[in-house]
């Protein structure tokens, strides 16, 4: 199927655009089509991403930092079903707008990036819902002033980590006034 004229009526459609409400897409693994599509989402108007969620890419093993630098404005990040994603981008620090980051169903995930994190200075809620592999949260996190929300949960190393007062990870996060540990 030739994608050609659909990706060339999209980008006249989202040239200079600040909005796009939904982009839902019926996904396959060709990385090609991928690229090509992000290249087509670059024509909005600068910045004007405020939300973004990336989910159920199977074969994805890292997320692309040069797309992400982009979106500098992004307030609400959500990452979920990315089953083989080992590692996020350093570029999260550049999200300094960035209000929300959620990860979810993401079981290869092994950290969450320190250089990136500290730049997160607008963070107020971060959610870990079914990360297993991930085995600690990076010393930054005990910097971000503005983060009022931490939710863990079925990620049985971390959790234990956070455990309040005894967890190796507890002087990180004990000043976050909302804490939710599930098992």
């Amino acid at each position: 199927m030739d994608l050609a004229p659909l990706q060339k009526k999209l980008q006249e459609l989202l040239n200079g655009k600040r909005y796009l409400l939904v982009l839902d897409d019926v996904w396959n693994e060709d990385q090609e089509k991928w690229v090509n599509l992000r290249a087509v989402l670059k024509v909005g108007a600068s910045g004007a991403f405020t939300f973004l969620h990336i989910s159920s890419i199977i074969k994805v093993t890292s997320l692309p930092e040069e797309m992400l630098k982009s979106l500098a404005n992004l307030k609400y990040l959500k990452i979920s079903g990315l089953c083989n994603l080992k590692e996020m981008p350093t570029s999260l620090a550049s999200f300094n707008a960035l209000k929300s980051l959620e990860t979810e169903s993401c079981y290869a995930l092994e950290s969450l990036p320190e250089e990136g994190v500290k730049g997160l200075t607008s963070l107020t809620e971060l959610s870990i819902f079914c990360c297993e592999m991930l085995k600690c949260l990076p010393e930054g996190l005990q910097h971000l002033t503005t983060l009022t929300s931490l939710s863990i949960s079925r990620s049985p190393t971390l959790e234990k980590r956070c455990e309040k007062g005894i967890g190796e990870d507890w002087h990180k996060i004990a000043h976050i006034p909302y804490l939710k540990l599930y098992e």
